[in-house]
Protein backbone atom coordinates (compact mmCIF):
# COMPACT_ATOMS: atom_id res chain seq x y z
CA UNK A 1 0.00 0.00 0.00
CA UNK A 2 1.26 3.52 -0.75
CA UNK A 3 2.21 5.80 2.12
CA UNK A 4 -0.61 8.25 2.85
CA UNK A 5 1.04 11.66 2.73
CA UNK A 6 -2.09 13.75 2.28
CA UNK A 7 -3.23 15.87 5.20
CA UNK A 8 -6.62 16.95 6.40
CA UNK A 9 -6.22 20.70 6.93
CA UNK A 10 -9.81 21.29 8.07
CA UNK A 11 -13.30 19.90 7.80
CA UNK A 12 -16.52 21.91 7.74
CA UNK A 13 -19.87 20.35 8.64
CA UNK A 14 -22.94 22.44 7.75
CA UNK A 15 -26.27 21.51 9.33
CA UNK A 16 -29.39 23.21 7.95
CA UNK A 17 -31.75 20.56 9.29
CA UNK A 18 -32.43 17.18 7.75
CA UNK A 19 -31.10 16.08 4.35
CA UNK A 20 -28.52 18.78 3.56
CA UNK A 21 -26.38 18.15 0.49
CA UNK A 22 -23.33 19.58 -1.26
CA UNK A 23 -23.47 18.84 -4.99
CA UNK A 24 -20.58 20.95 -6.27
CA UNK A 25 -17.33 22.63 -5.25
CA UNK A 26 -15.26 24.92 -7.48
CA UNK A 27 -12.23 27.05 -6.62
CA UNK A 28 -12.48 30.75 -7.40
CA UNK A 29 -9.15 32.57 -6.94
CA UNK A 30 -7.98 30.02 -4.32
CA UNK A 31 -11.31 30.29 -2.47
CA UNK A 32 -13.68 27.30 -2.63
CA UNK A 33 -17.33 27.88 -3.51
CA UNK A 34 -19.86 25.16 -2.69
CA UNK A 35 -23.50 24.64 -3.64
CA UNK A 36 -26.38 22.36 -2.76
CA UNK A 37 -29.34 22.57 -0.43
CA UNK A 38 -29.54 23.79 3.17
CA UNK A 39 -32.58 21.97 4.45
CA UNK A 40 -35.17 22.80 1.77
CA UNK A 41 -33.39 26.01 0.79
CA UNK A 42 -31.08 26.97 -2.08
CA UNK A 43 -27.51 27.12 -0.80
CA UNK A 44 -24.29 28.65 -2.16
CA UNK A 45 -21.31 29.66 0.00
CA UNK A 46 -17.72 30.80 -0.35
CA UNK A 47 -15.24 29.53 2.22
CA UNK A 48 -11.97 30.92 3.55
CA UNK A 49 -9.29 28.47 2.39
CA UNK A 50 -7.18 29.07 5.50
CA UNK A 51 -9.66 27.95 8.17
CA UNK A 52 -12.89 26.77 6.53
CA UNK A 53 -14.94 29.70 7.85
CA UNK A 54 -17.53 31.39 5.65
CA UNK A 55 -16.70 34.42 3.53
CA UNK A 56 -20.36 34.61 2.53
CA UNK A 57 -23.46 32.43 2.31
CA UNK A 58 -26.48 32.67 0.02
CA UNK A 59 -29.50 30.89 1.50
CA UNK A 60 -32.83 31.39 -0.24
CA UNK A 61 -36.12 29.88 0.90
CA UNK A 62 -38.77 29.34 -1.75
CA UNK A 63 -42.38 29.06 -0.47
CA UNK A 64 -42.96 25.58 -1.97
CA UNK A 65 -42.62 22.33 -0.04
CA UNK A 66 -39.88 20.67 -2.11
CA UNK A 67 -36.11 20.70 -1.62
CA UNK A 68 -34.71 23.65 -3.63
CA UNK A 69 -31.05 23.37 -4.59
CA UNK A 70 -28.12 24.45 -6.76
CA UNK A 71 -26.56 21.37 -8.37
CA UNK A 72 -23.90 22.93 -10.60
CA UNK A 73 -21.69 26.03 -10.55
CA UNK A 74 -19.71 28.15 -12.99
CA UNK A 75 -17.71 31.38 -13.03
CA UNK A 76 -18.50 34.16 -15.48
CA UNK A 77 -15.25 34.78 -17.45
CA UNK A 78 -15.97 38.51 -17.80
CA UNK A 79 -17.14 39.76 -14.39
CA UNK A 80 -16.00 36.83 -12.23
CA UNK A 81 -19.47 36.35 -10.68
CA UNK A 82 -20.73 32.94 -9.59
CA UNK A 83 -23.54 31.27 -11.58
CA UNK A 84 -25.51 28.27 -10.33
CA UNK A 85 -28.25 26.01 -11.71
CA UNK A 86 -30.64 23.62 -10.02
CA UNK A 87 -34.26 23.32 -8.93
CA UNK A 88 -36.74 25.61 -7.19
CA UNK A 89 -40.21 25.19 -5.69
CA UNK A 90 -41.72 28.67 -6.18
CA UNK A 91 -45.41 28.00 -5.50
CA UNK A 92 -46.56 28.43 -1.92
CA UNK A 93 -47.47 25.21 -0.18
CA UNK A 94 -46.94 23.20 -3.38
CA UNK A 95 -44.36 20.55 -4.33
CA UNK A 96 -44.23 21.49 -8.04
CA UNK A 97 -40.63 21.96 -9.24
CA UNK A 98 -39.25 24.55 -11.66
CA UNK A 99 -35.77 24.94 -13.13
CA UNK A 100 -33.63 27.59 -11.43
CA UNK A 101 -30.54 29.63 -12.36
CA UNK A 102 -29.00 32.32 -10.13
CA UNK A 103 -26.11 34.78 -10.55
CA UNK A 104 -24.30 36.01 -7.43
CA UNK A 105 -21.82 38.78 -6.68
CA UNK A 106 -20.09 37.97 -3.37
CA UNK A 107 -23.25 36.28 -2.13
CA UNK A 108 -25.63 39.01 -3.31
CA UNK A 109 -28.16 38.02 -5.95
CA UNK A 110 -27.68 39.84 -9.28
CA UNK A 111 -30.62 38.05 -10.92
CA UNK A 112 -32.35 34.70 -10.95
CA UNK A 113 -34.32 32.82 -13.59
CA UNK A 114 -37.16 30.38 -12.94
CA UNK A 115 -38.10 28.07 -15.80
CA UNK A 116 -41.88 28.00 -15.39
CA UNK A 117 -43.38 27.13 -18.79
CA UNK A 118 -46.81 25.59 -18.24
CA UNK A 119 -46.71 26.52 -14.57
CA UNK A 120 -43.95 23.94 -14.10
CA UNK A 121 -46.57 21.20 -14.47
CA UNK A 122 -43.90 18.91 -15.90
CA UNK A 123 -41.64 19.51 -12.87
CA UNK A 124 -38.53 20.63 -14.78
CA UNK A 125 -35.17 20.90 -13.06
CA UNK A 126 -31.62 21.71 -14.15
CA UNK A 127 -28.99 19.08 -13.45
CA UNK A 128 -26.09 20.99 -15.01
CA UNK A 129 -24.70 24.26 -16.29
CA UNK A 130 -22.05 25.26 -18.79
CA UNK A 131 -20.61 28.77 -18.85
CA UNK A 132 -19.48 29.32 -22.43
CA UNK A 133 -16.05 30.93 -22.43
CA UNK A 134 -16.19 31.36 -26.22
CA UNK A 135 -19.45 33.35 -26.54
CA UNK A 136 -19.85 34.40 -22.87
CA UNK A 137 -23.26 32.77 -22.56
CA UNK A 138 -24.86 30.46 -20.00
CA UNK A 139 -26.52 27.15 -20.88
CA UNK A 140 -28.53 25.12 -18.34
CA UNK A 141 -29.79 21.63 -19.10
CA UNK A 142 -31.87 18.98 -17.39
CA UNK A 143 -35.10 17.05 -17.38
CA UNK A 144 -38.67 16.93 -16.18
CA UNK A 145 -39.15 15.19 -12.86
CA UNK A 146 -35.89 16.59 -11.53
CA UNK A 147 -35.55 13.58 -9.25
CA UNK A 148 -36.16 11.31 -12.21
CA UNK A 149 -36.65 7.56 -12.19
CA UNK A 150 -37.10 5.07 -14.99
CA UNK A 151 -40.85 4.82 -14.30
CA UNK A 152 -41.27 8.46 -15.38
CA UNK A 153 -39.20 8.34 -18.55
CA UNK A 154 -42.16 7.79 -20.82
CA UNK A 155 -43.68 11.18 -19.99
CA UNK A 156 -40.42 13.05 -19.46
CA UNK A 157 -38.61 15.53 -21.69
CA UNK A 158 -35.02 16.74 -21.80
CA UNK A 159 -34.16 20.32 -22.56
CA UNK A 160 -31.43 22.95 -22.65
CA UNK A 161 -31.86 26.71 -22.34
CA UNK A 162 -29.62 29.63 -23.27
CA UNK A 163 -29.65 32.50 -20.81
CA UNK A 164 -28.50 36.10 -21.23
CA UNK A 165 -25.53 36.58 -18.89
CA UNK A 166 -26.44 40.20 -18.06
CA UNK A 167 -30.19 39.99 -17.47
CA UNK A 168 -31.06 36.36 -16.78
CA UNK A 169 -33.54 36.36 -19.65
CA UNK A 170 -34.04 33.09 -21.50
CA UNK A 171 -32.96 33.44 -25.14
CA UNK A 172 -34.09 30.01 -26.40
CA UNK A 173 -35.06 26.52 -25.31
CA UNK A 174 -34.02 23.35 -27.13
CA UNK A 175 -36.29 20.30 -26.64
CA UNK A 176 -35.39 17.32 -28.83
CA UNK A 177 -37.85 14.98 -27.11
CA UNK A 178 -36.89 12.04 -24.96
CA UNK A 179 -35.82 11.63 -21.42
CA UNK A 180 -32.97 13.35 -19.59
CA UNK A 181 -29.75 15.31 -20.13
CA UNK A 182 -26.88 14.42 -17.83
CA UNK A 183 -24.06 16.60 -19.18
CA UNK A 184 -23.27 19.39 -21.62
CA UNK A 185 -20.13 20.84 -23.14
CA UNK A 186 -19.30 23.99 -25.08
CA UNK A 187 -16.99 23.25 -28.00
CA UNK A 188 -14.18 25.53 -29.22
CA UNK A 189 -16.08 25.99 -32.51
CA UNK A 190 -18.89 27.60 -30.40
CA UNK A 191 -21.26 24.67 -30.82
CA UNK A 192 -22.71 22.67 -27.92
CA UNK A 193 -22.86 18.94 -27.26
CA UNK A 194 -25.40 17.43 -24.85
CA UNK A 195 -25.64 13.81 -23.69
CA UNK A 196 -28.33 11.91 -21.83
CA UNK A 197 -30.35 8.75 -21.81
CA UNK A 198 -33.67 7.04 -21.47
CA UNK A 199 -33.81 3.44 -22.61
CA UNK A 200 -30.70 4.27 -24.68
CA UNK A 201 -27.81 6.70 -24.59
CA UNK A 202 -28.13 9.75 -26.84
CA UNK A 203 -25.95 12.63 -28.04
CA UNK A 204 -27.00 15.86 -29.74
CA UNK A 205 -24.79 18.58 -31.20
CA UNK A 206 -26.49 21.99 -31.21
CA UNK A 207 -25.65 25.40 -32.64
CA UNK A 208 -25.46 28.47 -30.40
CA UNK A 209 -28.74 29.50 -32.03
CA UNK A 210 -30.48 26.43 -30.59
CA UNK A 211 -30.80 24.33 -33.77
CA UNK A 212 -29.75 20.70 -33.97
CA UNK A 213 -26.67 19.88 -36.10
CA UNK A 214 -26.69 16.10 -35.59
CA UNK A 215 -28.02 13.45 -33.23
CA UNK A 216 -26.92 9.91 -32.32
CA UNK A 217 -28.83 7.17 -30.48
CA UNK A 218 -27.03 4.09 -29.16
CA UNK A 219 -28.65 0.96 -30.68
CA UNK A 220 -28.50 -1.03 -27.41
CA UNK A 221 -29.23 -0.86 -23.71
CA UNK A 222 -27.07 2.09 -22.71
CA UNK A 223 -26.69 5.28 -20.75
CA UNK A 224 -24.38 8.24 -21.35
CA UNK A 225 -23.18 10.24 -18.34
CA UNK A 226 -20.57 12.73 -19.57
CA UNK A 227 -19.22 14.57 -22.62
CA UNK A 228 -15.81 16.23 -23.14
CA UNK A 229 -13.58 17.46 -25.93
CA UNK A 230 -9.90 18.01 -26.57
CA UNK A 231 -7.99 20.23 -28.96
CA UNK A 232 -9.08 18.07 -31.92
CA UNK A 233 -12.70 19.10 -31.11
CA UNK A 234 -14.13 15.59 -31.52
CA UNK A 235 -16.53 14.91 -28.60
CA UNK A 236 -15.74 12.15 -26.11
CA UNK A 237 -18.72 10.45 -24.41
CA UNK A 238 -18.66 8.06 -21.43
CA UNK A 239 -21.24 5.69 -19.96
CA UNK A 240 -22.21 2.10 -20.59
CA UNK A 241 -23.40 0.17 -23.63
CA UNK A 242 -24.24 -3.42 -24.59
CA UNK A 243 -23.91 -2.92 -28.34
CA UNK A 244 -23.12 -6.43 -29.61
CA UNK A 245 -22.07 -7.59 -26.14
CA UNK A 246 -23.67 -9.91 -23.54
CA UNK A 247 -23.94 -7.21 -20.85
CA UNK A 248 -23.74 -3.46 -20.39
CA UNK A 249 -20.04 -2.57 -20.35
CA UNK A 250 -17.92 0.46 -19.44
CA UNK A 251 -17.61 2.46 -22.66
CA UNK A 252 -15.73 5.50 -23.99
CA UNK A 253 -16.74 6.74 -27.45
CA UNK A 254 -15.27 9.41 -29.69
CA UNK A 255 -17.65 10.91 -32.25
CA UNK A 256 -16.86 12.68 -35.49
CA UNK A 257 -17.47 16.36 -34.78
CA UNK A 258 -18.96 17.18 -38.20
CA UNK A 259 -21.33 14.22 -38.66
CA UNK A 260 -21.81 12.39 -35.36
CA UNK A 261 -20.32 9.19 -36.75
CA UNK A 262 -18.28 7.00 -34.39
CA UNK A 263 -14.49 7.33 -34.76
CA UNK A 264 -13.67 4.68 -32.13
CA UNK A 265 -14.99 2.95 -29.01
CA UNK A 266 -13.30 1.44 -25.96
CA UNK A 267 -15.19 -1.24 -23.99
CA UNK A 268 -14.28 -2.80 -20.66
CA UNK A 269 -16.04 -5.81 -19.16
CA UNK A 270 -15.58 -6.37 -15.44
CA UNK A 271 -16.28 -10.07 -15.71
CA UNK A 272 -19.18 -10.13 -13.23
CA UNK A 273 -21.84 -10.50 -15.94
CA UNK A 274 -23.50 -7.29 -14.81
CA UNK A 275 -23.35 -3.57 -15.55
CA UNK A 276 -19.96 -1.79 -15.74
CA UNK A 277 -19.99 1.97 -16.34
CA UNK A 278 -17.81 5.01 -17.04
CA UNK A 279 -19.02 8.02 -15.07
CA UNK A 280 -16.56 10.84 -15.83
CA UNK A 281 -13.46 11.72 -17.87
CA UNK A 282 -10.91 14.43 -18.62
CA UNK A 283 -8.87 15.12 -21.75
CA UNK A 284 -5.32 16.47 -21.49
CA UNK A 285 -3.49 18.83 -23.84
CA UNK A 286 -2.22 15.89 -25.94
CA UNK A 287 -5.77 14.50 -26.39
CA UNK A 288 -5.15 11.59 -24.02
CA UNK A 289 -8.37 10.56 -22.28
CA UNK A 290 -8.61 9.50 -18.63
CA UNK A 291 -11.96 7.84 -17.86
CA UNK A 292 -13.23 6.64 -14.49
CA UNK A 293 -16.13 4.56 -13.23
CA UNK A 294 -16.64 1.08 -11.88
CA UNK A 295 -16.49 -2.59 -12.87
CA UNK A 296 -18.58 -5.40 -11.43
CA UNK A 297 -16.07 -8.18 -10.90
CA UNK A 298 -18.44 -10.61 -9.20
CA UNK A 299 -16.44 -11.78 -6.18
CA UNK A 300 -15.25 -8.30 -5.14
CA UNK A 301 -18.53 -6.62 -6.14
CA UNK A 302 -17.92 -3.14 -7.60
CA UNK A 303 -14.32 -1.98 -8.02
CA UNK A 304 -13.24 1.54 -8.93
CA UNK A 305 -11.70 1.67 -12.40
CA UNK A 306 -9.51 4.18 -14.26
CA UNK A 307 -8.20 3.88 -17.80
CA UNK A 308 -5.88 6.08 -19.87
CA UNK A 309 -6.51 6.03 -23.63
CA UNK A 310 -4.49 7.70 -26.33
CA UNK A 311 -6.08 9.95 -28.95
CA UNK A 312 -7.07 6.95 -31.10
CA UNK A 313 -8.69 4.97 -28.27
CA UNK A 314 -5.83 2.58 -27.49
CA UNK A 315 -5.32 1.70 -23.84
CA UNK A 316 -2.11 3.11 -22.30
CA UNK A 317 -2.69 1.84 -18.74
CA UNK A 318 -5.51 0.84 -16.41
CA UNK A 319 -5.98 0.93 -12.64
CA UNK A 320 -8.44 -0.90 -10.39
CA UNK A 321 -9.26 -0.12 -6.75
CA UNK A 322 -10.67 -2.82 -4.46
CA UNK A 323 -10.97 -1.60 -0.88
CA UNK A 324 -10.18 -3.54 2.29
CA UNK A 325 -13.79 -4.63 2.82
CA UNK A 326 -13.77 -6.37 -0.59
CA UNK A 327 -17.11 -4.70 -1.21
CA UNK A 328 -18.42 -1.85 -3.36
CA UNK A 329 -15.88 0.81 -4.43
CA UNK A 330 -16.87 3.40 -6.99
CA UNK A 331 -15.14 6.26 -8.84
CA UNK A 332 -17.54 9.04 -9.74
CA UNK A 333 -15.24 11.85 -10.88
CA UNK A 334 -11.78 12.90 -12.01
CA UNK A 335 -9.78 16.10 -12.29
CA UNK A 336 -6.39 17.04 -13.77
CA UNK A 337 -4.03 18.55 -11.21
CA UNK A 338 -1.60 21.42 -11.75
CA UNK A 339 1.42 19.07 -11.62
CA UNK A 340 0.06 17.08 -14.58
CA UNK A 341 -1.16 14.08 -12.57
CA UNK A 342 -4.78 13.05 -12.02
CA UNK A 343 -7.03 12.88 -8.98
CA UNK A 344 -9.98 10.46 -8.97
CA UNK A 345 -12.70 10.34 -6.35
CA UNK A 346 -15.77 8.43 -5.26
CA UNK A 347 -16.61 6.20 -2.34
CA UNK A 348 -15.33 3.02 -0.75
CA UNK A 349 -17.06 0.59 1.61
CA UNK A 350 -15.26 0.62 4.94
CA UNK A 351 -14.71 -2.20 7.39
CA UNK A 352 -17.93 -1.82 9.38
CA UNK A 353 -18.04 1.94 8.81
CA UNK A 354 -20.38 2.25 5.84
CA UNK A 355 -19.21 4.40 2.94
CA UNK A 356 -16.09 6.57 3.08
CA UNK A 357 -14.85 9.45 0.95
CA UNK A 358 -12.24 7.98 -1.41
CA UNK A 359 -9.60 10.04 -3.24
CA UNK A 360 -6.70 8.54 -5.19
CA UNK A 361 -3.92 10.47 -6.90
CA UNK A 362 -2.37 8.65 -9.85
CA UNK A 363 0.70 9.28 -11.95
CA UNK A 364 -0.73 10.28 -15.33
CA UNK A 365 2.19 8.74 -17.23
CA UNK A 366 2.34 5.32 -15.56
CA UNK A 367 -0.93 4.89 -13.65
CA UNK A 368 0.99 4.26 -10.43
CA UNK A 369 -0.62 5.30 -7.14
CA UNK A 370 0.91 8.43 -5.59
CA UNK A 371 -1.40 8.47 -2.57
CA UNK A 372 -4.77 7.20 -1.37
CA UNK A 373 -6.99 9.06 1.09
CA UNK A 374 -10.14 7.78 2.80
CA UNK A 375 -12.30 9.98 5.01
CA UNK A 376 -14.45 8.25 7.63
CA UNK A 377 -16.34 10.69 9.83
CA UNK A 378 -16.50 9.83 13.55
CA UNK A 379 -20.20 10.76 13.48
CA UNK A 380 -21.39 8.78 10.51
CA UNK A 381 -21.61 5.41 8.83
CA UNK A 382 -21.94 7.02 5.41
CA UNK A 383 -19.69 9.75 4.02
CA UNK A 384 -20.12 10.30 0.28
CA UNK A 385 -18.06 12.71 -1.83
CA UNK A 386 -19.98 14.42 -4.65
CA UNK A 387 -17.44 16.88 -6.07
CA UNK A 388 -13.71 17.72 -5.91
CA UNK A 389 -11.66 20.67 -7.13
CA UNK A 390 -8.01 21.58 -6.66
CA UNK A 391 -5.81 24.66 -6.49
CA UNK A 392 -2.10 23.90 -6.66
CA UNK A 393 -1.47 21.47 -3.81
CA UNK A 394 -4.81 22.18 -2.11
CA UNK A 395 -7.66 19.71 -2.58
CA UNK A 396 -11.28 20.54 -1.71
CA UNK A 397 -13.91 17.80 -1.54
CA UNK A 398 -17.59 18.15 -0.68
CA UNK A 399 -20.54 15.83 -0.28
CA UNK A 400 -22.59 14.67 2.66
CA UNK A 401 -22.25 12.92 6.00
CA UNK A 402 -24.74 11.85 8.66
CA UNK A 403 -24.33 13.29 12.17
CA UNK A 404 -27.17 11.01 13.32
CA UNK A 405 -28.90 8.14 11.48
CA UNK A 406 -31.54 10.58 10.16
CA UNK A 407 -29.67 13.90 9.95
CA UNK A 408 -27.64 14.39 6.78
CA UNK A 409 -25.18 17.32 6.78
CA UNK A 410 -23.10 19.07 4.14
CA UNK A 411 -19.46 18.08 4.58
CA UNK A 412 -16.52 20.00 3.10
CA UNK A 413 -12.89 19.02 3.67
CA UNK A 414 -9.57 20.55 2.65
CA UNK A 415 -6.51 18.38 2.06
CA UNK A 416 -2.90 19.43 1.56
CA UNK A 417 -1.06 17.52 -1.15
CA UNK A 418 2.70 17.98 -0.67
CA UNK A 419 3.43 15.65 -3.59
CA UNK A 420 2.50 18.53 -5.88
CA UNK A 421 5.63 20.36 -4.70
CA UNK A 422 8.21 20.72 -7.46
CA UNK A 423 11.83 21.23 -6.37
CA UNK A 424 13.47 24.40 -7.65
CA UNK A 425 17.17 25.24 -7.73
CA UNK A 426 16.50 28.96 -7.37
CA UNK A 427 17.34 30.72 -4.16
CA UNK A 428 14.69 31.13 -1.46
CA UNK A 429 15.02 34.92 -1.55
CA UNK A 430 12.47 34.93 -4.40
CA UNK A 431 9.84 33.55 -2.02
CA UNK A 432 6.97 35.92 -1.26
CA UNK A 433 4.12 35.71 1.25
CA UNK A 434 3.36 32.97 3.75
CA UNK A 435 5.21 29.66 3.54
CA UNK A 436 4.38 26.01 4.21
CA UNK A 437 7.19 23.60 5.14
CA UNK A 438 7.25 19.85 4.34
CA UNK A 439 9.73 17.11 5.19
CA UNK A 440 11.20 14.71 2.60
CA UNK A 441 8.20 12.36 2.98
CA UNK A 442 5.87 15.19 2.05
CA UNK A 443 4.52 15.69 5.58
CA UNK A 444 3.48 19.21 6.54
CA UNK A 445 5.55 20.37 9.52
CA UNK A 446 4.55 24.03 9.91
CA UNK A 447 4.67 27.52 8.46
CA UNK A 448 8.12 28.44 9.77
CA UNK A 449 11.65 27.05 9.56
CA UNK A 450 12.25 27.75 13.23
CA UNK A 451 12.79 24.82 15.58
CA UNK A 452 13.19 22.30 12.76
CA UNK A 453 15.47 19.32 13.27
CA UNK A 454 18.35 18.57 10.93
CA UNK A 455 17.39 17.28 7.51
CA UNK A 456 16.09 18.34 4.10
CA UNK A 457 12.83 20.27 3.77
CA UNK A 458 10.64 21.63 0.99
CA UNK A 459 9.33 25.17 1.26
CA UNK A 460 6.27 26.18 -0.72
CA UNK A 461 5.61 29.92 -0.84
CA UNK A 462 2.33 31.80 -1.19
CA UNK A 463 3.41 33.12 -4.59
CA UNK A 464 3.91 29.55 -5.86
CA UNK A 465 7.70 29.44 -5.60
CA UNK A 466 9.15 26.20 -4.19
CA UNK A 467 12.64 25.57 -2.89
CA UNK A 468 14.60 23.24 -0.63
CA UNK A 469 16.69 23.81 2.46
CA UNK A 470 19.16 21.56 4.27
CA UNK A 471 19.57 21.98 8.03
CA UNK A 472 22.85 20.55 9.37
Amino acid sequence: MPVIITFLVWERRIDGGDNDMCYKVIVDNDQPVISGNYGNNVYVAQINPADGLFLWQYIFAFPGTGRSNVKDLGIDPIDGYIVGAGTSYPYSGDNTACGYVVKLNSGVKVWDYIDSIGGCSRRPGFSGLTVDEYTNSYYAYGTDYENYSSSWFGSSRRFAVKINRSTGQRLWIYEPGGYTYTDGYTNPDTTLTFVGFGARGEVQKVSTGGSQIWSYTDPSNSRYYGVYTGSNKHPIVVGYSSDGRPNEDFVVIQFQKETGGIRWRYFKNGGGNSTDAATDAVVDENNNIYAVGYLDNGVSKLDGYVVKLDSTGNMVWQYTYNGPANSDDYFDGITLMSDGNILVYGYSTGMGSGLDFLLVKLNSTTGDTIWTYRYNSPYSDNDVVMSVDTYGGDVYACGYSYSTPTNRDILVIKLSDPTSVKVSKEKTKTCKGDIRVYDVLGRYVGNSTKNLRRGIYFIRCENGFVSTIRLP
